[in-house]
């Protein structure tokens, strides 16, 4: 509801975004994955991004209703992102990108990093979220430092790949990191909340 009492209404450009954009590229990305002939650490290292990109398009499909100009470009970065760094590792057509960009180690790192890096300077530098929030409790609100958090696993994240680059070295420590997000801040929030307020996530 809004403040006058009027229904308020879904954003359009939202469900242009989450149900035609962003699934289009990540669908092609999929498609491709099923059917590249990568192998190690390419290849893993698409399925974590495939992964990674359903996670993020999951979070965003609950923004219907707040939905800001920052997200919209977050969001549109993110795309770019996914298709430079699927068409790096080989796992998109050579046509996405000119043809000394495809498949070339540095391009890709280069696009995981700012795949990873968009949410927290997004949430952090541009929408000034705060490094703390509130989440609900059956005690009441209370303070939970899950921003922060967020953005320590992020940094830890880009560091791995920076340092290791696409290798299986790189996609454990990024795949660890996204298992416990996952297990944790998604999976098991609402124990989290009730147990460990201080590390939930506010919805």
């Amino acid at each position: 509801m809004t403040d006058n009492g009027r229904v308020s209404q879904p954003s359009r450009i939202h469900r242009w975004m989450y149900s035609l954009l962003y699934p289009a590229f990540l669908g092609t990305a999929i498609v491709g994955l099923l059917n590249t002939e990568e192998t190690g650490a390419r290849l893993y290292w698409g399925i974590l991004l495939a992964c990674y990109f359903t996670a993020q398009h999951g979070e965003g499909t609950f923004l219907e209703f707040n939905y800001p100009r920052s997200r919209v470009v977050q969001d549109l970065l993110e795309i770019v992102a996914l298709a430079v760094a699927f068409s790096a590792l080989g796992v998109l057509p050579n046509k996405v990108m000119p043809g000394w960009m495809a498949t070339s180690p540095i391009v890709a790192v280069a696009a995981v990093c700012v795949a990873f890096i968009l949410p927290p300077l997004f949430r952090q530098g541009i929408r000034r979220e705060g490094w703390s929030g509130v989440v609900q409790t059956t005690a009441g609100p209370k303070t939970t430092h899950f921003n922060t958090i967020l953005t320590i696993l992020s940094a830890i994240a880009i560091a791995a790949v920076l340092l290791w680059g696409i290798s299986m070295t790189s996609v454990v420590i990024t795949g660890l990191i996204f298992l416990v997000y996952v297990s944790a801040f998604v999976l098991e929030n609402d124990n989290l909340k009730s147990r460990f307020p201080w590390l939930a996530r506010p919805t």
